[in-house]
C-alpha cells in the first residue's frame, strides 16, 4: 500500500502533462524486466505444462488485468482527487470473487458476504461528500 500511495501522490505531482501510454509503457516495462529477473534467481527449475487455456489466461491477465486497468488508472488519477482514486483498490477482490463465483462456481460463505458488505460500506463512507461545519 504504501508504494501505491508513493506512486499515487508523484502522478498527481509531476504526472499531469505524461501521456498515459509512456507512464503506463515504463512502468510495465520496468516491473516485467525486475520480476523476470528475480524468477531466474528464485525459481525452482520445475518444467512448465504450456497448454492454449494457460497461455490464453496470460495474455487475457496481461492485456486486461494489467494493461487496459492500468491505463483506466493512469486515466483516472488525472480526474480524481486521490483520496477517491485510491478507494478502488478495495472493489478489486470482490470483483475477484464476483468472477469465480460467475465462472468457477466458488462457493461464498456468510464470512465472504459480510466481508464484502463491509468494504462496500466503508468505501461508501471514505467517499461520501463531506458536510461542511
Amino acid at each position: 500500500m504504501i508504494f501505491a500511495a508513493v506512486n499515487l501522490v508523484l502522478i498527481k505531482r509531476h504526472g499531469r502533462d505524461v501521456d498515459i501510454w509512456v507512464m503506463n509503457a515504463f512502468g510495465m516495462g520496468l516491473g516485467a524486466a525486475l520480476l523476470l529477473a528475480l524468477s531466474a534467481l528464485v525459481e525452482s527449475r520445475i518444467p512448465v505444462a504450456w497448454s492454449g487455456a494457460n497461455v490464453l489466461a496470460i495474455v487475457y491477465l496481461a492485456l486486461v488485468g494489467s494493461v487496459a486497468a492500468f491505463l483506466a488508472y493512469y486515466h483516472l488519477a488525472k480526474k480524481m482527487e486521490a483520496t477517491s482514486l485510491s478507494l478502488i483498490t478495495l472493489i478489486f477482490p470482490i470483483v475477484a470473487v464476483a468472477l469465480g463465483r460467475a465462472f468457477l462456481h466458488e462457493s461464498l460463505p456468510t464470512s465472504a458476504r459480510f466481508g464484502i458488505a463491509a468494504v462496500l460500506l466503508g468505501a461508501a463512507i471514505a467517499g461520501a461528500p463531506r458536510r461542511s461545519r
